[in-house]
């Protein structure tokens, strides 16, 4: 395995911004949906609530603050979490089609969330996907009256590993965190019946392996929860879960019993299976309570230990490449891990294969090199272990300069003729040199490169056999690749 060292930066950090704008729709505050996180200045716009009704907080005029996104052309599920910096603050968000001068237009109530505990996720996927692709979008957020702290915001596109049985999370007796199903749609794998629901808006799936016969459990923890029209007033109400078990597999499975539980005390959901021997496999979907997206963690009980213990997962841009990097903190029978990518993060097929280290209770870490990175592409990790049996990682966004993606392949050692592929992100005139070992410019012509691959042409006849460079020069991109010439 190779290891690489560089100095790059990762494109997971946190910003903190003071922005004036978001009055009205027509300044409203732009979200870059690239996964970061911004504090902004609640505006000084105020309002009553257009939608959320029911108990403390949603009476009077509160502060609004108007937000667009734009989609993409898929249209991927867009996820915006927003935090107040005081605990328990109601908020409202209400998706907007259209920006009539200062006035939003299209109010969606089905598109709104009614959030009471000060934090939440909105996402397109609430109850039903209706979004256009390639379209801007305004979210109204309105914060209850009195309210004058800041507002964090951190948006993505989103699109889940775990919306299907295939993907489904692998857990333990080991917490997971760090879990939602906000941008997950309804399942079309089981019926509502089969979780003890009445109907399916935002399916996640879980999965573990019976550890000694008898029941298991999952504890789903921490719960946070927002859904549409709030009624009731209690900070718990809409706390809670359809879950169903099944044995099986993907395609092919049977349900075993399920669960409609409402949330206890401190935000917790407890299920447990039937009798099941030690060694079979379980499925579990869950899905918000009346279409609750929720953030959450989940552990599970009398359940056999995960094959990879995963610490992290990272991205990081190279000059000419991207470099994926984990850490695992625990491996069992872990035979390897597929690196698989995406153009669009719905597609991905298998970039590349590095072996596990099959048992380990230390520290392992890995990395593989993208060579030929997309201008924006989106990775996850495979694991597979000795048994067969699949696992996900999350998924991480890698975002290159246009003008940074130009590649050159080309078979080395040269003959006469250099025949070179050459990428670029973008179309445009670049200069390209062939130069010796001393520096001396032994050819130089420019060339018309379109966008994506270009082929070229050199003929070397002239040059005497020895190591010289392909250098490609554009506007302030300088790249340079060595070959021989035989």
């Amino acid at each position: 395995m190779k290891r690489f060292l560089l100095s790059a930066f990762t494109l997971f950090v946190f910003h903190s911004i003071s922005l004036a704008q978001g009055s009205n729709c027509s300044n409203a505050i732009t979200l870059p949906l690239d996964g970061n996180c911004n504090t902004y200045n609640q505006s000084t716009t105020t309002g009553g609530a257009n939608f959320c009704s029911g108990g403390q907080g949603w009476g009077g005029n509160g502060g609004v603050t108007y937000f667009r996104f734009t989609t993409n052309s898929t249209p991927q599920c867009v996820s915006i979490d927003i935090t107040t910096s005081v605990a328990g603050t109601n908020v409202e968000a209400i998706l907007y089609t259209g920006c009539a001068g200062t006035v939003v237009t299209g109010g969606d109530g089905w598109q709104s969330v009614c959030m009471t505990e000060g934090s939440g996720i909105w996402a397109t996927n609430l109850f039903y996907s209706n979004l256009t692709a390639n379209t801007t979008y305004y979210l109204r957020v309105r914060t209850e009256q009195g309210y004058s702290g800041t507002l964090q915001v951190c948006s993505k596109f989103d699109t889940p590993t775990n919306n299907l049985c295939s993907g489904a999370t692998g857990i333990d007796t080991l917490t997971t965190p760090n879990q939602n199903n906000a941008c997950n749609s309804a399942s079309t794998e089981i019926t509502p019946g089969s979780i003890c629901a009445g109907s399916l808006e935002n399916t996640a799936w879980y999965t573990y392996t019976v550890l000694t016969s008898g029941v298991s459990s999952i504890i789903i923890s921490g719960l946070n929860c927002v859904n549409t029209n709030f009624i009731g007033g209690g900070p718990d109400d809409d706390y809670g879960f359809q879950i169903g078990f099944f044995t099986g597999t993907c395609g092919s499975l049977s349900p075993t019993n399920c669960i409609s539980q409402l949330g206890q005390a401190g935000g917790t959901v407890i299920a447990s299976s039937t009798s099941l021997p030690a060694g079979t496999v379980v499925y579990v979907a869950i899905d918000g309570f009346a279409g609750s997206n929720c953030e959450y963690s989940i552990v599970a009980i009398n359940a056999a230990p995960l094959a990879v213990k995963m610490k992290s997962f990272e991205g990081w841009r190279g000059n000419d490449f991207n470099l994926l990097t984990w850490v695992t903190s625990k491996e069992t029978n872990n035979q390897y891990f597929e690196i698989e990518r995406s153009a669009d993060g719905i597609n991905y097929s298998t970039l590349g294969k590095v072996d596990g280290a099959l048992n380990s209770s230390v520290e392992k870490r890995y990395s593989f090199k993208d060579a030929v990175p997309l201008v924006t592409g989106y990775y996850r990790l495979k694991q597979v272990d000795a048994s067969g049996n699949v696992t996900y990682s999350r998924v991480v966004r890698i975002i290159r300069p246009l003008a940074a993606t130009l590649l050159a392949k080309f078979e080395n050692p040269v003959h006469d003729i250099l025949k070179a592929n050459i990428k670029t992100g973008e179309a445009g005139i670049v200069q390209l040199h062939i130069v010796d070992v001393t520096g001396k410019t032994m050819l130089t012509e420019s060339v018309q490169l379109q966008k994506g691959d270009n082929q070229y042409r050199s003929d070397l006849t002239r040059l005497s056999p020895g190591t010289y460079y392909l250098v490609i020069k554009k506007a302030n991109i300088r790249k340079t690749f060595p070959f021989i010439k035989y």
